[in-house]
């Protein structure tokens, strides 16, 4: 009945079947002639190309350096037992902090290492922070995002990739006190 009153976009019907049925297929058995038959869609030589160019976004550039640090995990297991979990912290998009709040539920600013659009709330922190004494958007950021911490682990190796420059200059800042440290990672609480 439906391909009768298709018309001309029969073809969108047969071809979710053919799909569906391949899916099924794939989805089922791992036997020789499914794989055949599905290997364009998973050995595609674009989609490779494709993986090798977005890879390096995702990774180190030295392989053998790992995105997080012993330390920074420490350090954010740290700030896991000091914050609450409405709490906010600043961070570096560019160290290993960034998986704070996939390792502790405690959300940072720049809850991700890449560069693809951050939000605003996260642009403004990354480079004006430590003007927070005298800038008054960051001061209403601060505010919006109920910010009350910094953690800042050790400085990404990339090239071109040192903290961003409003986390630069923080130590002995009068609106934070260091409340841990170790040699990877520095957490501050933010002074009301």
């Amino acid at each position: 009945m439906f391909f009768a009153r298709a018309g001309e976009l029969r073809w969108i019907g047969l071809t979710a079947a053919a799909t569906g049925l391949a899916y099924v297929a794939v989805a089922s058995t791992n036997t020789p002639i499914v794989m055949a038959l599905s290997r364009p869609w998973w050995d595609d030589p674009n989609v490779r190309s494709n993986g090798d160019e977005v890879y390096p976004g995702y990774q180190a550039t030295d392989p053998s350096t790992p995105r997080v640090t012993p330390g920074e995990q420490t350090a954010m297991a740290e700030l896991g037992a000091r914050a609450r979990p409405d709490e906010w912290a600043v961070n570096d998009r560019f160290d290993g902090t960034a998986w704070t709040y996939a390792l502790t539920g405690i959300r940072t600013v720049a809850a991700h290492f890449d560069e693809t659009s951050p939000p605003a709330d996260a642009v403004l922190p990354a480079n004006r922070f430590r003007n927070y004494s005298t800038d008054p958007a960051v001061r209403a950021a601060v505010r919006r995002l109920n910010i009350h911490w910094v953690i800042l682990g050790k400085p990404s190796t990339d090239p071109g990739r040192p903290y961003q420059p409003g986390l630069t200059g923080l130590a002995g800042e009068p609106f934070l006190t260091a409340v841990y440290r170790n040699p990877d990672a520095v957490i501050y609480r933010l002074v009301p």
